[in-house]
């Protein structure tokens, strides 16, 4: 039974209602094209990092999206995709691990510069002589 306006053109504002056969918009109530409206709505997984940029390079757009959080997509459609390939995987599990590990290192060296570098501060090691730049970040006066 058709109820109200649910076969009308503008019941359908959330999806094309072309891409519905007359016969079944006709049948549709209007609670029914809310409720469609509303499943239909594209919602926005949630994301610990979610950076997304469009920026040109040489005349041409292109579109950048980094994102890190749980995974939320069902094995059939990870397997349909081809994420779920061994080598694949493999590969995403190597380029984790050198990023963290290239951060983890970067991490190290910094730390280990600055305690170096304040030892050698505390003990009056002066290797040049004058200023250097790095007594602006150290010492304030």
């Amino acid at each position: 039974m058709s109820v109200g306006n649910a076969n009308d053109e503008t019941a359908f504002s959330g999806f094309d209602p072309a891409a519905v056969p007359r016969d079944i918009r006709n049948a549709l109530t209007v609670e029914q094209v809310e409720r469609l409206e509303g499943m239909l709505e594209e919602r926005r997984a949630f994301h610990a990092v979610d950076y997304r940029a469009s920026t040109t390079f040489c005349g041409r757009g292109f579109y950048v999206a980094f994102f890190v959080g749980p995974e939320a997509r069902s094995l059939r459609r990870l397997t349909s995709e081809g994420h779920r390939r061994p080598f694949h995987r493999l590969l995403a599990e190597i380029g984790s691990m050198c990023l963290i590990a290239s951060l983890l290192i970067c991490a190290l060296i910094g730390a280990a510069v600055v305690v170096l570098y304040v030892t050698k501060s505390i003990v009056g090691i002066d290797l040049m002589e004058g200023h250097t730049f790095l007594h602006d970040y150290f010492y304030w006066r």
